[in-house]
């Protein structure tokens, strides 16, 4: 198929929905289809992709013109910045892959506007969490993870393991305070178990300060933000992923390449990330630094534990590998058309 792919964020710009799209766009084109990115994003300084063509706040001329090369249109996130090409091919779909609402959880405008023109196509929701907060019926594909990168070939057990990490944007919603808040009830508990701080943000001075605070600044140590090579080889040397977000996380990518490096997860129980951390971790509430410190004295203590979540890894993985999610993408894609939307009772992931 040719294939318009619309992504409102794209390369340069870091984050989930950027990774995923261009997790997807990679599969796309080994499974033989031809592709073409619009987005809104900037190319800056940065060098453009060579692999495919990217228009890049292109005009409503140019959006025609793609429309008429392509056979499908993909919205990878709803964008009302670019309705034309949906409306002038109709044959496509689209996922959702953040809360369609403002932080506090009511809509706005656009908001709204973004529900009405998903409502008239297929959607594609990447948790179950995402589907039970659309008002329209939608298909469940949880997001992958990039198994080029992130695997544990050549990662020691757990023995040959040692300490924990957290990755992530410091941003008060990402809730690292909480993981430093834990190692330290850890330590002062008489577990004496390092944290590895990956990412960067205004929050790092207050995690600085409270780790000082809390007199554990020799075991947390601050390594920036890294290339996608060097946090999954942090995470192969880890026993422990920290996932301690605030914020309802619409799934959690982060916990896969953990659970695809070796890493057990300890993950809050928000949003979707129970989807993403499936069997192979522990849930904890939201903001209990206690209820964190607990599951990772237990999983240090109880072998059976750890081999029952280190058994659920492989057939977890499997559902989530990049190929197994594009092809059911790709299912949709071919099927999908102005007016035609999914029942909700195929939303369920087996």
């Amino acid at each position: 198929m040719r294939i318009l792919f619309v992504c409102h964020a794209f390369h340069p710009s870091v984050g989930g929905i950027e990774s995923s799209a261009l997790l997807l766009i990679r599969e796309f084109q080994a499974l033989g289809h031809e592709l073409r990115v619009i987005t809104d994003t900037p190319l800056g300084e940065s060098e453009e992709l060579a692999a495919f063509p990217v228009l890049r706040r292109p005009s409503l001329t140019e959006q025609w013109r793609q429309a008429t090369w392509a056979e499908v249109v993909y919205q990878h996130n709803p964008s009302l910045n670019y309705l034309l090409p949906l409306l002038l091919k109709r044959r496509g779909a689209i996922s959702v892959h953040t809360w369609v609402s403002r932080t506090d959880g009511r809509r706005g405008l656009r908001d709204r506007l973004k529900l009405g023109w998903l409502a008239r196509w297929p959607v594609i929701a990447n948790s179950r969490a995402m589907a039970r907060a659309l008002p329209m019926p939608a298909t469940v594909i949880e997001n992958a993870w990039d198994d080029q990168v992130f695997h544990a070939e050549g990662a020691g057990g757990f023995e040959a393991r040692s300490g924990a990490v957290f990755v992530g944007r410091l941003v008060s919603d990402k809730g690292a305070i909480i993981a430093v808040q834990a190692i330290a009830s850890l330590h002062d508990a008489g577990h004496a178990i390092p944290l590895t701080i990956m990412g960067e943000g205004p929050e790092r001075a207050a995690l600085t300060a409270e780790a000082q605070r809390l007199g554990i600044a020799g075991l947390v140590r601050f390594v920036g933000r890294q290339a996608p090579e060097g946090v999954a080889g942090l995470l192969r040397a880890a026993r422990y992923l920290l996932v301690p977000s605030l914020w309802e996380e619409p799934f959690g990518i982060v916990a896969l390449e953990g659970i695809a490096c070796g890493c057990l997860i300890v993950a809050t129980d928000g949003g979707g990330l129970a989807d993403a951390v499936g069997g192979a971790g522990l849930l904890v509430p939201r903001g209990d630094v206690d209820a964190m410190a607990a599951a990772i004295t237990r999983l240090e203590a109880d072998a059976t534990l750890r081999s029952r979540l280190e058994a659920a890894r492989t057939a977890h993985l499997a559902a989530h590998r990049p190929r197994v999610v594009a092809e059911r993408h790709l299912a949709i894609l071919a099927a999908g058309r102005l007016g035609r939307s999914v029942p909700r009772a195929a939303s369920q992931v087996q």
